[in-house]
């Protein structure tokens, strides 16, 4: 084999090990947890098409921090949208993944549950 042919070979074998690695690491979690608010933006946008929300947490208002998320499983887009819908307060449950992918969704954050607060 000539050392440029071999060259090449081992050039796409690597780049091949690092996309496929990089791959699997985007499935691992960072970290799980939860956030509540009232969820005041949901769209179905970018290429490929994906979903993304906005949580506004604490007060609505000037002084309101909201927190972008991703939404991947179609069941629990039904439940975004339909707490969206209402308008109460939710508490969305959430894995981080270690870095986002375009096919998953702008950010890291992937919501896996939608759970209704309760109200006193």
């Amino acid at each position: 084999m000539k050392p440029k042919t071999k060259f090449i070979v081992i050039a796409i074998l690597t780049l091949g090990l690092l996309v496929s690695g990089s791959m699997w690491v985007s499935t691992w979690n960072y970290s799980e947890g939860s956030r509540s608010g009232v969820i005041v933006k949901f769209s179905h946008k970018g290429f490929p098409k994906t979903r993304a929300g906005q949580l506004t947490i604490g007060i609505v208002g000037p002084d309101a921090q909201f927190w972008d998320f991703s939404v991947q499983d179609q069941a629990v887009v039904q439940k975004v949208q339909e707490a969206q819908d209402v308008g109460h307060r939710v508490k969305l449950v959430y894995e981080e993944k270690f870095f986002s992918v375009p096919w998953r969704g702008k950010t890291p954050y992937l919501i896996v549950d939608v759970v209704e607060s309760k109200s006193k």
